[in-house]
């Protein structure tokens, strides 16, 4: 039970690191905006804004999963779940950015932006669905 436990802590760590380092790299401007033509720049505020908001819910994760390593209750398993299906969802607008980037030519740009956060969405979905019977496993109550 305490391997099921640490693994999951394991995952949302991952998620933590690599919501976290998403938003650093926008932030960092790894990524070309080249695709925007002369509008290149105007995104520079939402993009700033997504960065910090990715980064905020990468902090509210770690805070919770640290705390429910210790003390495991339904308060602090709402707020990984809710923490999680956020994070997902903030993933929607720039994989929809990167895919205008793709369909007005710019492939290779899009495919590399996309690419984080795919495999955070992954992240996501494996560390849900493997930890259902994780949460479920913790409320089980043994007959008296």
């Amino acid at each position: 039970m305490l391997q099921q436990f640490i693994q999951q802590f394991i995952w949302q760590l991952a998620i933590f690191a690599a919501s976290l380092l998403i938003g650093l790299f926008y932030i960092a401007d790894v990524f070309s905006f080249a695709f925007l033509g002369p509008e290149a720049g105007s995104e520079r505020v939402t993009v700033e804004l997504w960065s910090y908001v990715s980064i905020g819910l990468a902090v509210l994760l770690l805070a919770s999963c640290m705390s429910w390593f210790f003390v495991r209750n339904i308060f602090l398993e709402a707020c990984i779940v809710i923490s999680l299906i956020i994070i997902a969802i903030v993933q929607i607008p720039p994989i929809a950015l990167w895919v205008v980037a793709g369909a007005v030519g710019y492939v290779g740009d899009a495919l590399v932006g996309m690419m984080p956060h795919f495999v955070l969405l992954a992240l996501i979905f494996r560390t849900v669905i493997r930890g259902r019977g994780t949460l479920r496993s913790n409320h089980e109550r043994k007959p008296v």
